[in-house]
């Protein structure tokens, strides 16, 4: 159990535990169990309570106060969560106040997921889902990473420019291909095993979108399989190998920029030609406008 007592904005959650809509009765009110890793630009923490069943584990997230939201709107994420939720897609929101950007979930646990036919599965699904929310803009999205990475302190010079021409065509020949209902943060810490099967969390950039980009945010860190060979079988006689190639470039690009608004060092790097080097490599990469 995490030794520190709740912080005001955790006792929130906690002393609502009556509001909970839980699949079990809760006879305890719960307490703090251990802090998670909560990403970019949220904390986390473990939940458990008794019920008439054994413990009940659940997953209280909230802001970050000392991060710039990189995600779209938190009003945006819920709508995404709940409808994947509702699918078997995500775990299950028992409690959520917007206000405050608290959302209480049914805990998975971390565990490294080396199944390509589960995974494909799984992005599919989430492709099958209603597309009637908004469209993520990748324009946008690369300026609003820019944006706060030069705001804590980075240097231009190692950025990816929002403007860069090879960037923006690569983004749209994305947009030129089919746009569906995409989660567009499949990496590897967000996709769990929630009992027997796959669910992904960490909705915030949920939105209409490429699922081309989809999928090489799927791939990317992934090791243990052929990405080409794991889109190709997502798509079968659908696979467009220009959108593809486009997909992990605006991917590419945008993580780099990414990891430096999250504080973050991309690839753990702390040596500044090392640095230059990587970011001219990944500006090459882009290729040429179309």
């Amino acid at each position: 159990m995490r030794e520190s007592f709740p912080n005001p904005t955790e006792r929130t959650a906690l002393d609502r535990y009556a509001a909970w809509q839980c699949t079990r009765p809760l006879l305890t009110k719960p307490i703090l169990a251990s802090s998670l890793d909560g990403g970019s630009t949220h904390l986390s923490c473990k939940l458990t309570a008794r019920t008439a069943t054994g413990d009940a584990h659940f997953v209280l997230r909230y802001r970050n106060p000392k991060q710039d939201r990189l995600g779209i709107s938190f009003a945006a994420e819920l709508t995404c969560l709940q409808r994947a939720a509702d699918a078997g897609l995500a775990p299950r929101v028992v409690w959520h106040n917007i206000k405050d950007e608290l959302i209480v979930m049914d805990y998975a646990a971390p565990e490294e997921v080396d199944r390509p036919d589960l995974l494909a599965e799984l992005v599919m699904a989430i492709h099958k889902l209603p597309p009637d929310i908004p469209a993520l803009d990748l324009k946008l999205q690369m300026a609003r990473y820019t944006r706060a990475a030069t705001d804590r302190g980075i240097d231009k010079t190692l950025l990816i420019p929002t403007m860069e021409p090879r960037l923006s065509s690569a983004i749209e020949v994305l947009h030129s291909g089919p746009q569906v209902m995409c989660h567009n943060d499949l990496t590897l810490d967000n996709i769990r095993y929630l009992q027997d099967r796959l669910i992904a969390i960490d909705w915030e950039y949920a939105a209409v979108g490429s699922p081309y980009f989809d999928i090489a945010a799927l791939c990317a860190g992934r090791s243990m399989f052929d990405a080409t060979a794991f889109a190709r079988t997502v798509f079968d006689s659908a696979f467009l190998p220009p959108l593809w190639q486009a997909a992990n470039r605006v991917y590419n690009a945008m993580s780099w920029n990414w990891h430096w608004a999250a504080g973050l060092v991309p690839g753990g790097v702390f040596n500044q030609d090392a640095l230059t080097a990587q970011r001219d490599h990944l500006l090459h990469s882009l290729g040429s406008p179309v």
